[in-house]
């Protein structure tokens, strides 16, 4: 869809806001082999943002280009006996802000993925296993220092979690559960974040 605001030119509205949402791809594909069925779903959009504030806005404000790009899938494969299920999600931002020291910052820097494998015993709760993986896209950054200084990368932290429980899923699909016990490991290659989560600053590696 496509917004445009344009308040009156005073001193109380004096900015312009464009708003342009793109949905680049949005699809659902579904088919059966023999007595399995399988989903593959896959959403991709873009988002861009522009306002402009004039100068006689009495409380100030800076104007920005703000712009997103986001992936989201989705994969089943259900059989009679189990179900694998792949999902995850990819996002990356950035923002261009008039008026202030570092002016391009990353505002949107995600990746993660995660997979559910269920047996089906015909209980009203069943046996799952899953493993995930989050991290960021792009190196990150504090913006408050001059020059801007590296915070972190891709896989500069990376969590991983690996779980194993019972999982219960309403026959409408509507509402599912999981518990049981997790592991998660969160690791780091890069020396900043390594300093940070150990307490030997010699260590250029991490792994906790």
């Amino acid at each position: 869809f496509l917004m445009i605001r344009r308040p009156p030119r005073s001193t109380l509205f004096p900015y312009t806001t464009l708003s342009d949402l793109l949905s680049l791809v949005s699809s659902t594909f579904a088919f059966q082999v023999d007595s399995v069925k399988y989903v593959k779903k896959l959403d991709a959009s873009f988002n861009l943002t522009n306002t402009s504030i004039s100068d006689n806005w009495y409380k100030g404000g800076n104007s920005s280009l703000n712009w997103q790009f986001d992936i989201v899938y989705n994969f089943v494969r259900d059989a009679k006996s189990s179900n694998f299920t792949h999902t995850g999600k990819f996002s990356f931002g950035k923002s261009e802000l008039d008026g202030i020291i570092n002016p391009s910052r990353i505002t949107a820097n995600e990746f993660k993925h995660e997979s559910i494998y269920t047996h089906k015993v015909g209980l009203a709760v069943e046996p799952f296993v899953s493993a995930s993986i989050q991290t960021q896209v792009a190196r990150g950054f504090n913006y408050e220092s001059t020059p801007k200084t590296a915070l972190s990368d891709i896989f500069d932290p990376a969590y991983f979690t690996q779980a194993l429980g019972l999982g219960y899923t309403s026959k409408d699909l509507a509402f599912n559960a999981r518990a049981g016990f997790a592991l998660k490991e969160t690791v780091s290659s890069g020396d900043t974040l390594a300093i940070a989560l150990t307490d030997d600053p010699e260590i250029g590696r991490a792994h906790v």
